[in-house]
């Protein structure tokens, strides 16, 4: 007894792939930050958006910031105080806010587009 197989041609087909880029005023503005293996926590404003970055002192041992972005989004985080020995905020490009905490008690350097202020902590003298 014989088998018999039957074998289909299929029609020919086309994988269709699209790729978008959008320019820079329709991209989704983020911050991003992280804590480097020598202290330095770092905070990278949205680029050309309005931000508003703030770094405080926050209840236990710990240094909070939180960032909002000129499109409504709100980021932040929360580190050990011990571990952060600097602040660096590179608010970028844009009509940004930077406000630092006067408790922080780090030394804190903010780029701001062209500029660049530094801060170091002051100790109280008595």
């Amino acid at each position: 007894m014989s088998k018999l197989c039957f074998i289909e041609q299929l029609e020919r087909r086309e994988l269709l792939a699209l790729t978008i880029t959008l320019p820079p005023s329709l991209t989704i503005p983020h911050v991003e930050w992280s804590l480097t293996s020598r202290g330095t926590l770092v905070i990278s404003g949205s680029g050309f958006t309005s931000d508003a970055i703030h770094v405080t002192r926050a209840k236990g041992d710990k240094i909070r910031f939180v960032a909002r972005t000129d499109g409504g989004m709100e980021v932040g985080s929360r580190f050990t105080a011990s571990r952060v020995k600097r602040v660096l905020v590179d608010a970028g490009y844009g009509n940004d806010r930077v406000a630092i905490d006067p408790t922080l008690g780090k030394r804190v350097t903010v780029l701001a587009g062209a500029a660049t202020i530094t801060s170091s902590p002051t100790r109280a003298r008595r």
